[in-house]
């Protein structure tokens, strides 16, 4: 599971999270894995859009499980980043809008790199996450 999460000042000085760590935790793997698995058997453009659905509501329902478990919460920036990552990966594993709407092979591959590498600089390390507060 993947959730950026702020370092204490303890932390950072043993190594805290570098930028490849935010990047990665950025794409949500989980959802992707289960996607290529799906898009590998579904015979149909139908299944593959219904997967693409159920794949994004996993994406933030994921996300949003994690940081009750962690007790903090990612910000809805962080849920678009992840979700838009999630999509671009549909896109390289198997085009949804195929033979409709075709997309240059490129453009996916650019985006599974640039969107979680551009939500990483969106989020620092030390400021991607509140702390859930509890009245």
């Amino acid at each position: 599971m993947s959730l950026i999460l702020t370092p204490e000042p303890h932390e950072r000085r043993r190594g805290g999270r570098t930028l490849l760590d935010r990047v990665v935790a950025l794409v949500p793997i989980e959802v992707v894995s289960t996607y290529a698995a799906i898009a590998a058997a579904a015979p149909s453009a139908r299944q593959l859009w219904i997967a693409v659905v159920v794949g994004v509501a996993a994406t933030v329902a994921t996300l949003s499980a994690y940081g009750r478990h962690v007790r903090r919460r990612a910000g809805p920036a962080q849920h678009v980043v992840r979700t838009l990552a999630f999509v671009a990966w549909t896109f390289v594993l198997s085009n949804p809008l195929a033979p409709a709407a075709p997309v240059a092979r490129w453009l996916p591959g650019l985006a599974v790199v640039l969107i979680p590498l551009v939500g990483a600089f969106m989020f620092p390390p030390a400021s991607p996450i509140e702390p859930i507060r509890r009245d």
